[in-house]
């Protein structure tokens, strides 16, 4: 995963709002660290979505960034976290 991240990083543009689609995203870790990612460069109106097909995957991803952001259900309809 790290070395995902490092070279997500590398290819996020210097300036403005990134537009994130994690397809596949399984449990969300990647998705969550992507948000952090965005969050930590101060990017306003950026915004991070992962999707996947499978029904579990995408429950889980939920109860993730509900714990590891502190939100709640209704605010992870919203794809900015």
């Amino acid at each position: 995963h790290a070395m995902c991240l490092e070279l997500l990083a590398e290819a996020l543009p210097e300036s403005g709002a990134v537009r994130v689609l994690d397809v596949g995203c399984g449990s969300g870790y990647l998705t969550a660290a992507l948000v952090r990612l965005v969050a930590a460069e101060q990017r306003a109106e950026s915004v991070v979505v992962g999707i996947d097909r499978y029904e579990e995957l995408v429950e889980m991803t939920r109860r993730h960034m509900q714990i590891d952001f502190d939100r709640s259900p209704s605010e992870l309809e919203n794809p900015r976290v």
